[in-house]
Parts: structure tokens; C-alpha cells; sequence
């Protein structure tokens, strides 16, 4: 059975996605020839020399249980060709009525047989008349069922070029997959969303880079893992698959900023460990796999035994899982993970998103973070800083030592906030409202007070405009609850609240305004408000300036003087709406051309396989 002319494979098959693959696949039809005269003879030889143990396990089969010896199922091969598989049977005999088609671990429909089989493997010999027939091979991706198949993405279908095999190096990595899926509510979900997409990187891999040889290997590293440990083990021991550990402070960092990161890593064989305080954004992040640790972080505070605490949780948590390469974020992530990592001579990649509120600091206490925060850096393998103010900062402060990079910040996904339309608007006075917006945390330092306090001045001489906050209130600062309450009774500032989503609130915006009154690493609030076509009112704060271009997206004034913010939001009521639209289309090609999260994203990819391969 050789390989089909492309134009003779099935209509699903033949698609752009495969196209690549098929190519490689063709340049090798020798190698693919070879590979099937080998699976024949040795599946007639194999067939022959274990007759004795065939007749043995069925006895035991029709001893131990009522049924038959073999377990049929309907399972897809080549092309898309359906054939029922040959396997001694393991579990009762209606076993597919009253459960999954997944075996999770301990699963009760196991027989006590089966359970022995399955721990080696030999229910799997039955296989060698699949071989014979051609509708499987000894290395090849694993048959699956149909309603699995009907699952895949075009890309995923470049797998049924080839017949379905007994082994693979999915199959090796993912060994102890039962036990993996044994805690999940419902099987089918998270085998379809979240262990089917992460073997197909393995087996889209294989066939990219298939060799007879290749083959061979596999099925000697398939003996040796079946007597090994599990995929679960190997994942914490580092064993089977490469652990790449991200750690941050909270739920809005990993869904709103890292979330296409998180993603590419995984696409690119990957497992990622996240640790992170939970949040409810972590339920929107459920089709994508990772490993997770919930770690307790006082953001604000400087507990010393807290802070001692959390980093002694980063060693044990990187001692255990012996991640390849640290990602670290925010502040107490970026100093404790850090020290931690080095000490046991992991790479570390740190984020500098901005050395915030530290610079508004005096004497010792200023001394002593920025002696936490030389000692984090100065050991890692990169850092990478969100605006230039940051790095020469860094720079001058003797934090930096090895390799340093700029990057627009963590970028913005273009698509997540594409181009919103353009509300209505009159001029402040007369016509629609006017309404602007402050999105972020509520806190002193994020220019909260200037917010409040140009809205007051505003709403009295332009009535027709409206100010929102959206945001949640940080634990520290939460005297602002009551001043928000009396602002929203008073029709100045309406508080809207935390908000899962905040787009559809950009959408009936006309501006946003963001008056922090410290350096950001690169605020992310205005590049999707941005991203969104909606002006910027901003600050010349690092992190903030960068954002827009001074009369042409937006208004820029000095942080901290409330006045000048007044007259920018003055400056914008008098412009026409069609003047502020177009502001905002502007503002949004800025964005597209300086500030994409794939620009950010293809830098952490390369420097963590350049890290990588160092290592090996």
C-alpha cells in the first residue's frame, strides 16, 4: 500500500493544511515502501512466534469474564477509512453502553485480566492481524474512534495519510493518559480539548519527520516506556516532554496579556506549568492545557515572613517540576521566582512590566526592593522590558548583566479588539453624550483621584459627558467604595464594577482616559482601547506616552496635573465626532504596526528554543 497521487486522496483530505505534509511524505514513498514490507514480515513472524501466548491470554479471558476474547470497535486509518480493530478485551462486556469511550484510570468496567494486560500492553498483540491487513502499521498515530476524528482540524487530518499504528511517540509520552483524565467531570471534553490537541503536536511532528529509522527507534523507546513511568510522572520529572513555568500574580495577566503566549508554547510541544492566584479568568482559559499551582501572594504588602513564604513555594514547586525555562511577571513573581530559579540553575526570561509605585519610594526602604529586584535580574538569562525609560533604568542601575530586549509592551491581540464603530457623540453641551473611560485598578497610583477629581470639574461645565471607572477595587484602598457610590449617586463617575469583558464598554465610548502617575511597563488598557479605534488621553508617563501620537490618536499631558487634563478632555469635546472617529482609525493603525502580540509572542518562542537547545 503505498501513497495515493494528491489528486486521488478524499476532498477532506486534500486541503491546503496538508498539502505539506503530503509533500514530505511523497519525497519518502521509498521509505514508506520499506516501512510496509517490514510491518508485514514481522507481523507474520511475531503472529507465529506468539501463538502459545495468544491461546493462553484468550483462556484467561473466557475464565475470568463472561464475553468474547476480542474487542471490536469501529476506529479510522487511512484516508479516512473506517475498520474494526482487533484487541484482546479488557473491560465487562458492555462496557461501551455504560461509560466512556475513553478508560480513565481504575475504571470499574476494567476486568481483573484486563488490568494485567493493559499495565504491558498485551492486549494489544490481536493488533498484528490489523498490521497483516494493512489497516494499521507498528509506528503510526493511534486509531482513533469517529466521533474523535470528527473533531479534527484540517491540519490534524494530515495524520490519516498514513495507517493508524500500535505506537507512537504520542503513545510514549502520553502512556499514563488514563490517569491524566481519571479527575475529569466529563472525559469526552477534556480528552477532545485538551489531551487529543496536545498528542497531535507529537503526531503532526512525526509525520513531518518521518524515517524508517525513525520508526524503528520509536518501537524500542515504546518497550522501554512501557516498563517506565507515566506521562504525569515524566511531566513533574522532566523526563518526556520539556516544562516551560510561568509566574505571575493574577488571573487578568495570564487571560488578558499571555493567554496567545500560553498558547503558541503549547502548539509548539510545550507543557506549560502556570502559577498564579485563581481568578475567574482562569475559567475562560479551559481549551487550553496547562498544569496548574495556586500560589498565595500579597501583591501590595511587605510581610517579610509572606513574602518568605512565597519564596519558599517557588523553590519547591520549580524543585519539583524542573521547568526548562522561567517566565516570570510582576513584581514579586519577577524577584522571588527569580532568586528561587537561580538557585536551582533554571533559566530564567523576566518581564519587566514597569518598576511602578518602588520609584515613588524613599530611603530604605527604595534601597532595599532595589537591591531585591538587581539581585532577580542580574542571574537571568534575558529581560525583556516594555518601554525604554524601564531598561535605561535598569541600565544605570547596574541591574543588567546579561541579555536585554525591548518589546511593545505585552502587545495587543488586534483580532480579540478589532475595530469597533464609532458612537454618536455631540460636543459636551448640546446632542449625544460624550462618554469617556477608566479601565483598571482602582488605586491611588493608577491617577484614580486626578480621574475623579477632572470629572467633578467637567461634569459641571459640560453636562453632557459621562465618566465610567471599571475596575476592582484593591483590598488596600478600599475607602474609595463609599466615594464611588456617592460619585455614581451624584451622576459624576458611574463605577461600573469589575468586568469579565470590557469591550462592549470601549465600544460605547468616545475615549479612554488612563492618568496614571507612575511609569508602567506598557499599559495594556490603552492599547486595546486603541486597538478598539478609540482616542487615547494619556499621561507622559513611561509606558503611557508611547501609546499614542500627541494630537494625532490622542491627547497626551504631564502625570499629576489635573489641569492639563482638563484641558486635553476640553480639547477632545471640541473636535466633531467625525474628527474623533477618525482619530480613533488612526489610532488603531498605530497600534497594528508597533504594538502586535505576535511580534512579542515570536520573541519568547525564539529565545526559549534558543535557551533550550543551549541546555541540551
Amino acid at each position: 500500500m503505498g501513497l495515493k497521487k494528491w489528486e486521488d486522496l478524499p476532498d477532506e483530505i486534500k486541503v491546503p493544511e496538508i498539502k505539506k505534509y503530503y509533500d514530505i511524505l511523497y519525497k519518502k514513498r521509498f521509505s514508506l515502501f520499506f516501512k510496509r514490507i517490514f510491518d508485514l514480515i514481522i507481523a507474520i513472524v511475531l503472529l507465529i512466534v506468539l501463538s502459545p501466548v495468544f491461546l493462553m491470554i484468550s483462556l484467561m479471558i473466557i475464565v475470568d469474564s463472561p464475553g468474547g476474547v476480542f474487542y471490536r470497535q469501529i476506529r479510522v486509518t487511512t484516508y479516512g477509512k473506517e475498520f474494526k480493530i482487533h484487541k484482546f478485551r479488557t473491560m465487562v462486556s458492555n462496557a461501551d453502553q455504560i461509560g466512556s469511550q475513553i478508560t480513565v484510570r481504575n475504571d470499574a468496567r476494567i476486568t481483573r485480566v484486563g488490568a494485567m494486560l493493559r499495565k504491558i500492553r498485551l492486549d494489544e498483540i490481536p493488533q498484528l492481524l490489523d498490521i497483516i491487513n494493512g489497516s494499521m502499521s507498528f509506528v503510526g498515530t493511534r486509531p482513533e474512534v469517529p466521533k474523535y476524528v470528527e473533531q479534527y482540524t484540517n491540519e490534524m487530518k494530515a495524520t490519516l495519510l498514513l495507517p493508524a499504528g500500535i505506537t507512537s511517540e504520542a503513545s510514549i509520552r502520553f502512556k499514563g493518559e488514563a490517569k491524566l483524565l481519571a479527575s475529569a467531570e466529563n472525559v469526552d471534553e477534556v480528552y477532545i480539548k485538551e489531551i487529543l490537541p496536545r498528542k497531535m503536536v507529537h503526531n503532526l511532528d512525526s509525520i513531518a519527520n518521518f524515517s524508517f529509522w525513525g520508526d524503528i527507534r520509536t518501537m524500542f523507546r515504546t518497550v522501554f516506556a512501557v516498563l517506565g513511568k507515566d506521562y504525569a510522572d515524566d511531566v513533574a520529572n522532566n523526563n518526556t516532554i520539556k516544562t516551560i513555568a510561568l509566574l505571575t500574580n493574577n488571573d487578568d495577566d495570564i487571560y488578558c496579556f499571555r493567554k496567545e503566549l500560553i498558547e503558541a508554547i503549547v502548539e509548539n510541544g510545550y507543557q506549560v506549568l502556570i502559577s498564579c492566584p485563581y481568578g475567574e479568568k482562569f475559567e475562560l482559559m479551559k481549551d487550553i492545557p496547562y498544569l496548574y499551582d495556586n500560589p498565595v501572594i500579597d501583591r501590595r504588602g511587605t510581610n517579610v515572613i509572606s513574602d518568605g513564604k512565597l519564596f519558599l513555594h517557588y523553590r519547591k514547586l520549580l524543585k519539583k517540576y524542573k521547568p526548562a525555562v522561567v517566565l516570570t511577571y510582576t513584581a514579586k513573581p519577577n524577584v522571588y521566582g527569580s532568586i528561587a530559579a537561580h538557585q536551582l540553575h533554571i533559566p530564567v526570561i523576566n518581564n519587566v512590566t514597569g518598576f511602578g509605585s518602588v520609584l515613588n519610594q524613599g530611603g530604605i526602604l527604595q534601597k532595599f526592593i532595589m537591591l531585591l529586584f538587581k539581585a532577580a535580574y542580574q542571574k537571568s538569562e534575558c529581560i525583556m522590558f516594555q518601554n525604554a525609560t524601564n531598561m535605561q533604568l535598569a541600565q544605570n542601575l547596574g541591574m543588567v548583566r546579561g541579555e536585554h530586549v525591548l518589546i511593545p509592551g505585552s502587545g495587543v491581540n488586534t483580532e480579540r479588539y478589532p475595530l469597533q464603530e464609532y458612537p454618536a457623540g455631540g460636543n459636551g453641551i448640546t446632542g449625544e453624550t460624550v462618554v469617556f473611560n477608566y479601565i483598571g485598578r482602582i488605586l491611588h497610583d493608577k491617577g484614580v483621584d486626578d480621574y475623579i477629581e477632572a470629572a467633578r470639574r467637567i461634569k459641571k461645565k459640560y453636562p453632557a459627558t459621562e465618566f465610567n471607572m471599571l475596575g476592582f477595587i484593591e483590598p488596600t484602598e478600599n475607602h474609595y467604595e463609599q466615594e464611588l457610590k456617592e460619585l455614581s449617586e451624584q451622576n459624576i463617575v458611574i463605577y461600573r464594577g469589575s468586568q469579565k469583558d470590557v469591550k462592549p464598554f470601549i465600544a460605547k465610548s468616545h475615549a479612554t482616559i488612563h492618568p496614571s502617575t507612575y511609569g508602567e511597563g506598557m499599559s495594556n488598557v490603552l492599547l486595546e482601547s486603541a486597538s478598539s479605534g478609540r482616542p487615547l488621553i494619556t499621561t507622559d508617563n513611561p509606558g503611557c506616552m508611547e501609546t499614542l501620537q500627541d494630537g494625532i490618536t490622542g491627547y497626551r499631558y504631564h502625570g499629576g496635573d489635573v489641569s492639563q487634563l482638563c484641558d486635553v478632555i476640553e480639547k477632545f469635546l471640541a473636535l466633531s465626532n467625525r474628527e474623533r472617529q477618525i482619530m480613533g482609525e488612526k489610532g488603531r493603525e498605530y497600534i497594528k504596526e508597533n504594538f502586535s502580540r505576535s511580534v512579542v509572542v515570536n520573541a519568547y518562542l525564539e529565545k526559549i528554543k534558543e535557551i533550550i537547545q543551549d541546555e541540551t
